[in-house]
């Protein structure tokens, strides 16, 4: 089902033909699959897997990089409070984040991926949060300071460098009292209004603020690739050419209501395999550990969407 499966029971379980197991389930699905209640979220984090999280976000005033995101710690929070695992991008060594000041972009995906997996994050948010003056204005008498926001941020899979999504809000402006047109009060004001669902007039908005975006996005992306499975990439280490084609003829007739379509390529005694399939890495892996699939490799690793292996008796 696409969205959260609120609660289910399991009405009936029994045998068919040819080895199949049949259920029978009664179950509550929310058709989005942003939860409103803490428990929804958790049940889905349970059916899912809790993916570890990292949150990337540059965060500039007046065109000054600043030295500690608000939106960053923010939306970490956030993420942590609904049960995810997090991964602090202080946790990259400096060389590595030196490395990121050119990957900014879907461009340098894979390196932002490469520096995020190497961290442990299944997932990286990555993005970026800017704010610019925009003059003094009189409110009731009052002088107040003005800040043009902008907040944009893409959705990373680390293991693939896949981008997943990427949301945005445009200039959002806000203002608080200020004798000075120089405010990093406003400027951080005017950020969490575009950001986060608790600031500011909710009814006046035109859509939802950028953390709800991400949240739904995140959860959306991740029951897909969980459930519904997608791309998957199958490494065999010290192949020789005949196991190859064998393997890739054999994992076209796992299951073809379930394996779509199977790519490969063999290089140098090794053997890349994409496969589009609908079920997760997980699933794939453990039909890979029967006949005929035995007798050729064994499995030395397993990510959401990769399999490393080598061929049997391989040192």
């Amino acid at each position: 089902a696409f969205g959260i499966v609120k609660d289910y029971r399991v009405i009936e379980e029994r045998n068919g033909d040819g080895g199949a197991v049949i259920v029978i389930v009664e179950a509550t699905v929310r058709p989005s699959a942003v939860a409103e209640v803490w428990g929804e979220v958790q049940n889905v984090l349970d059916q899912i897997g809790r993916p570890k999280i990292m949150v990337w976000i540059d965060e500039t005033i007046d065109n000054e990089q600043q030295r500690d995101s608000m939106v960053e710690s923010r939306l970490a929070e956030m993420f942590l409070k609904a049960g995810f695992d997090l991964v602090e991008r202080r946790g990259i060594s400096d060389i590595a984040r030196r490395e990121a000041d050119d990957a900014r972009d879907e461009r340098n995906a894979a390196k932002l991926a490469r520096l995020a997996k190497d961290a442990g994050a299944h997932i990286l948010i990555r993005g970026s949060a800017n704010a610019n003056r925009a003059g003094l204005e009189n409110l009731y008498g009052v002088p107040a300071a003005f800040y043009n926001c902008d907040v944009q941020a893409r959705i990373y899979h680390t293991d693939t460098g896949k981008l997943l999504a990427s949301e945005s809000l445009p200039v959002t402006r806000t203002g608080v009292r200020s004798r000075k047109e120089y405010s990093p009060q406003a400027a951080r004001a005017a950020m969490a209004q575009a950001t986060f669902p608790s600031e500011g007039n909710q009814a006046r908005r035109r859509e939802p603020p950028l953390a709800d975006k991400l949240f739904e996005s995140v959860m959306t992306k991740w029951s897909e690739e969980i459930t519904a499975g997608g791309d998957i990439e199958l490494e065999v280490e010290n192949l020789d050419f005949k196991t190859f084609v064998d393997l890739k003829k054999a994992l076209a007739e796992i299951d073809q209501q379930r394996i779509k379509s199977v790519d490969a390529d063999f290089s140098k005694g090794a053997g890349k395999f994409r496969i589009r399939a609908l079920m997760p890495a997980s699933t794939l892996a453990e039909r890979l550990i029967e006949k005929p699939f035995d007798a050729w490799i064994e499995i030395v690793d397993l990510k959401l969407n990769r399999i490393q292996a080598k061929k049997v008796g391989a040192k």
